[in-house]
């Protein structure tokens, strides 16, 4: 299964040369070595509105880009100001993939088969997700229902 998984990094733009204090550089850093390993598609930066905001722009984008992150994945933009945080926000998507164990397979129960597929329950009576070939038969109209019922929710 493959999930995506949003990823933000806050940091406070300083201005100068620095742009940032250490310890934000290093979390800043690092977290654009996580985008590089696992990001998918842009990286946003959204730096508050303000007299600082195009020097921001400027130092985030292309520390960014120094590190090897193509340009056209970096998406720049700026945001008012919220609740007094003038903080840069640092965002991307991943995506995790997870597989269950080996020998992980729910045991079903009263399998019901549907156009030749069976969507069956577990021990735990949930839903297992899984589903099997069964023989091909005529599908009775409450199984339909409940199909749908289920598939609507």
């Amino acid at each position: 299964m493959v999930e995506p998984s949003y990823r933000d990094l806050k940091v406070q733009f300083t201005g100068g040369t620095d742009g940032m204090n250490s310890d934000d550089a290093i979390k800043f850093d690092n977290f654009l070595a996580d985008y590089r390993a696992h990001g998918n598609g842009s990286l946003g930066i959204s730096v508050p509105n303000g007299s600082a905001s195009r020097a921001a722009i400027t130092y985030f984008g292309e520390r960014a880009a120094a590190t090897g992150i193509s340009r056209d994945k970096i998406l720049v933009s700026t945001r008012d100001v919220a609740n007094g945080d003038t903080r840069v926000d640092i965002t991307y998507i991943a995506y995790n993939a997870r597989t269950a164990a080996c020998g992980a397979r729910p045991r079903r129960s009263r399998p019901r088969v549907l156009f030749g597929v069976g969507l069956g329950r577990g021990r735990d009576r949930h839903e297992d997700g899984g589903a099997v070939l069964g023989q091909p038969r005529r599908a009775q109209a409450k199984e339909v229902r409940d199909l749908q019922r289920r598939l609507s929710r």
